[in-house]
């Protein structure tokens, strides 16, 4: 719970205090109020309360200096202090944000001051019994998941990692699965066992999973996928998410050959019916004319069918083939590629090989380039008040004023932005074919089996040291390196004395976590390597023109 006090300053001088309200979802609103005097309405100037900045978490404050483009480090007085000595040119931008929003007045209006920066809390920290994300979350029935971002995701693009366990879950971590929620969209990167009930700790909502990649068959990254599809659709029909636009998609399902054979039978041993459209894609080692196959369907009960196709290496590649294991040979120096999602107003995914016992694969997602950002002072310059036309000129549309002056978004928009890039592999002991697709990553999701005293072992079991995923974000020039899929034997902590057959033990793997980061960052030469653990997440800023941005998250398991 937070108190918003505010004053509203007169154009005369003179001020009043406004009634605190109370605000509950993390967030410090200023409420909508009409200031009215006998010749109409006042133009007023809102300042937060020092006291109000006190009551923020540390990453809500972090996420105002962020937000800024300040530094965000040090204590949470200290970040108090910085917000405080910097609040003019936080409400500054406040008052931009709502005359570039339509606004036909000078008025913000219900101008959320503090959640449209900040920085969600980690799920495990909000409560002691976290209440599954279909009843916690503000529901806006109808919402498309392309055209809206959650006020709780205003970057558009953040990882949730679900499972950080290699092989078996752990009293700490449970197996594979990483989640990316673009805007209110949710892609799944493997769907270990348990998946379904993690998701349930967390803001993600099922029903609005739009798609599932997996990057190999072995049982810690699929045996979670049957119970999800279930999940999903009771979600989507006759749940909380019913009335999504979402809920009359497919969810589609990418993987390696076999990914078929495993759901449908899956799903007709149990007979299983599901109220979606399910399609199904396996990337396929031939390389005919077309690169897709747009599939068929295949029964699954009396009344349900799955579209399965497959998908074709989009360069072309010839020669590919599969050892007695499965795992991927092919020959030249070009390795292959497969073009998984192309269609996405907003996206790009691409599949590549890895090195492992059996095929497996990596994916890359690129955003598009983005339009650069509208400059409201420069067209009310020009003579263009605020109002629906602004999105026009950022969708590159010129608009005339009301004096008839034409005024072309070149005069008021921006150079475009980047888009971002994230990089997820599988189970990997040489991902050297994937880093031409992988290169200037803004985020790399490595594995981390073991650390690199047992680099031998890695190599036997197709997995890869910390030294081995530093080295390879060092060469694809990654901004940011986030481990995961870490072996049982690297505890996350251990109580003070701990005793073994009545000796105390010794020591040494206290601090493994830390010490697989140590080993990664030297090998990366750098400071940007963070070791994810279930629950933990991580916002993907966007970028600027010509800038790549990296922060470390204390959150993390940091050395």
């Amino acid at each position: 719970m937070a108190v918003a006090t505010a004053r509203v300053v007169r154009p005369d001088g003179s001020w009043r205090r406004k009634i605190p309200r109370v605000i509950a979802c993390q967030s410090l609103r200023v409420p909508e109020e009409t200031v009215g005097s006998r010749n109409g309405r006042e133009n007023r100037k809102l300042e937060l309360s020092k006291s109000a900045l006190g009551r923020l978490k540390v990453q809500q404050l972090r996420g105002l200096l962020q937000g800024m483009g300040l530094d965000s480090s040090g204590l949470k007085a200290e970040l108090v202090e910085k917000v405080w000595r910097n609040r003019d040119d936080l409400m500054d931008r406040l008052q931009t944000e709502a005359r570039g929003s339509g606004c036909e007045t000078n008025e913000p209006g219900p101008t959320d001051v503090i959640g449209a920066m900040q920085q969600v809390d980690p799920p495990g920290k909000k409560s002691r019994h976290p209440t599954p994300a279909s009843k916690s979350q503000h529901r806006t029935p109808g919402t498309s998941a392309k055209d809206s971002a959650s006020p709780d995701n205003p970057t558009g693009m953040e990882l949730y990692f679900l499972g950080t366990s290699s092989g078996a879950p752990t009293t700490h971590r449970n197996v594979s699965c990483v989640a990316l929620r673009l805007h209110t969209r949710i892609w799944l990167f493997d769907c270990g066992e348990a998946t379904q009930s993690q998701i349930l700790r967390t803001p993600l909502r099922q029903g609005k999973i739009e798609k599932i990649f997996i990057t190999h068959l072995h049982g810690d990254h699929i045996f979670g996928l049957p119970g999800m599809l279930c999940t999903i659709s009771n979600a989507r029909h006759g749940g909380v998410d019913e009335e999504l636009d979402i809920a009359k998609e497919p969810v589609r399902i990418y993987g390696p050959p076999g990914i078929q054979d495993f759901v449908v039978t899956a799903l007709k041993v149990s007979q299983t019916k599901l109220i979606m459209p399910v399609e199904i894609y396996e990337y396929s080692l031939n390389t005919p004319a077309s690169t897709r196959d747009m599939g068929k369907l295949v029964p699954i009960t009396r009344n349900g069918k799955i579209k399965v196709g497959k998908i074709y290496p989009s360069n072309g590649h010839p020669g590919i083939s599969r050892g007695a294991n499965g795992m991927l040979s092919w020959q030249g120096s070009d390795p292959p590629s497969w073009s998984v999602v192309s269609g996405d107003q907003d996206m790009v995914v691409t599949a590549g090989a890895l090195r492992h016992r059996v095929a497996c694969f990596g994916y890359v997602v690129q955003e598009n380039d983005q339009p650069g950002r509208l400059d409201p002072d420069a067209c009310v310059a020009l003579g263009l008040p605020p109002g629906p036309l602004y999105k026009d000129l950022k969708n590159g549309i010129p608009v005339k004023t009301p004096s008839g002056t034409v005024v072309t978004p070149e005069e008021v928009v921006g150079a475009p932005r980047p888009g971002r890039k994230v990089v997820v592999l599988g189970d990997t002991c040489d991902s050297r074919a994937i880093a031409p697709l992988a290169r200037n990553a803004d985020v790399l999701v490595h594995e981390c089996t073991f650390s690199d005293e047992m680099k031998e072992k890695a190599l036997i079991a197709g997995h890869s040291t910390a030294s081995m995923a530093g080295e390879f974000g060092r060469n694809i020039n990654a901004g940011q390196i986030i481990l995961t899929h870490f072996s049982a034997r690297y505890k996350i902590r251990r109580g003070v004395g701990s005793t073994k057959n009545g000796k105390e033990e010794e020591d040494d793997d206290v601090h493994a976590i830390p010490m697989l980061i140590k080993q990664a960052r030297h090998a990366y030469q750098g400071r940007n390597v963070v070791a994810a653990h279930d629950f933990f997440h991580w916002k993907i800023p966007r970028k600027e023109v010509n800038t790549i941005h990296s922060r470390f998250d204390s959150g993390a398991d940091a050395a």
